[in-house]
């Protein structure tokens, strides 16, 4: 599952049944981009990205997709999942995903 969440929402995931590559991770951008600045309304332009590592994260296509979406991209600390926001939010919210899964 790729996921994109917010402090209090889960903003759009897409569940894949196939290992993620970047065109994956990629693909999703675009769409939450325009879904938090559906929800923020507040005109804003710019987005802090905040994920992990992995290698997927971190390809030319996937940096350059987050420069169209005038995103700013910060890296987890390696071997840090303690320090990962969508790993708690996952863990909090886990019968809703579980729910939207089921619906699926």
């Amino acid at each position: 599952m790729i996921a994109a969440v917010t402090d209090t929402d889960l903003v759009t995931f897409v569940v894949q049944t196939h290992t993620i590559k970047s065109e994956d991770f990629q693909a999703i951008i675009p769409g939450a981009v325009e879904e938090l600045r559906r929800k923020l309304e507040a005109g804003n332009n710019y987005f802090v990205l905040f994920y992990d590592n992995a290698t997927v994260h971190r390809t030319q296509a996937v940096r350059d997709e987050l420069v169209r979406n005038h995103c700013l991209a910060i890296h987890n600390c390696p071997y840090s999942p303690d320090l990962n926001f969508c790993e708690k939010f996952i863990r909090l919210h886990k019968a809703k995903l579980q729910e939207h899964l089921q619906k699926l």
